[in-house]
């Protein structure tokens, strides 16, 4: 699955939206749903004990809340100042497909929500600094195994043959492959919806951004297969037009001022002959609807396709190594 032609500003707002699959770049985060909600947790290996912030505990649980073990007694933050709990609670939590019920203590006086050591001793939690990945210890038994040695060329893309050992549970639940290769370090890939044939075999769409061949050996680690048992949404023009039109509808409801023709003449600042310039003047007053004002000031064009003609197929960025 790809996405392209898509602004800069939407892709922005798609990420505040759509937290972050594998973390942002200076701290780790894995999104937890707990409840009815979805929440982007901080995976932090300093913190003794798993934190949920009081607000994500209430929307979470708005009708019925999980039993509590013990009254809150507070608890220590890094300075060393002291917090108020809610108590102990056994939070019911699921992690990439993955159901789990862990004691998590709920505190007011915190911004964020905590995965901590404990979480992370009892249900061997890994965190990979080279490819900032978080995983679990478990998850060899759902790897995707490289059917036959393939030689990926330097710098390229590649559909490769992959083999799923593991057991599936439930037919009804989308495969979502993960490319991460501890033999392979330099090979990398978007998550993907697959799908497995009788043999349990698919196909992932592996790029190389070493500057160099690599060869890929039967029975290599390729990445993982996870089971996502909600509803997949492809990146059709559809959907995200769909998620487009969200956004939009969640930027605050401001009425556009109307410039005058001086305003516009004094922000336009056109250097254009003086015969022509009370035409030009006249154009974009009568079409400034269609004129940003700002960054934020975003429209919308759904009566035509966009297209970015390139002068050739070679990647316009590529992940380093």
């Amino acid at each position: 699955m790809s996405l392209c032609t898509i602004s800069i500003a939407t892709c922005n707002k798609l990420c505040e939206i759509m937290t972050p699959f594998h973390g942002d770049k200076k701290r780790p985060r894995i999104n937890v749903t707990t409840g009815t909600t979805t929440f982007n947790w901080l995976f932090d290996t300093g913190a003794a004990i798993t934190c949920m912030n009081a607000n994500s505990f209430r929307q979470a649980f708005k009708n019925s809340r999980p039993k509590k073990i013990t009254n809150g007694n507070g608890c220590v933050a890094a300075n060393g100042s002291r917090m108020n709990s809610l108590g102990f609670f056994e939070i019911p939590m699921t992690i990439r497909g993955r159901k789990f019920v862990h004691p998590v203590t709920v505190v007011e006086d915190i911004n964020d929500n905590i995965i901590g050591i404990d979480f992370m001793h009892l249900n061997k939690m890994n965190y990979d600094t080279h490819s900032q990945q978080i995983t679990f210890s478990h998850m060899l038994t759902n790897a995707l195994y490289a059917v036959k040695e393939t030689t990926i060329p330097a710098l390229s893309s590649m559909v490769i043959s992959s083999k799923f050992k593991g057991n599936v549970c439930n037919t009804t639940d989308k495969p979502i492959a993960t490319v991460h290769a501890p033999q392979n370090p330099t090979i990398s890939g978007m998550p993907a919806w697959v799908t497995l044939d009788k043999y349990k075999n698919c196909k992932m769409v592996i790029d190389n951004c070493a500057p160099y061949d690599i060869v890929i050996a039967r029975n290599d680690i390729l990445g993982v297969l996870e089971f996502e048992p909600e509803e997949c949404i492809p990146m059709t023009e559809n959907s995200i037009s769909a998620i487009i039109s969200d956004i939009h509808q969640k930027f605050p409801k401001v009425p556009k001022k109307q410039f005058t023709r001086d305003e516009i003449e004094n922000k336009a600042k056109l250097q254009v002959p003086n015969e022509y310039k009370k035409r030009y003047i006249d154009i974009l007053f009568k079409h400034q609807k269609a004129i940003s004002v700002d960054k934020f000031d975003l429209g919308r064009a759904n009566n035509f396709t966009h297209r970015i003609y390139l002068k050739d197929n070679e990647p316009v960025y590529r992940k380093q190594f």
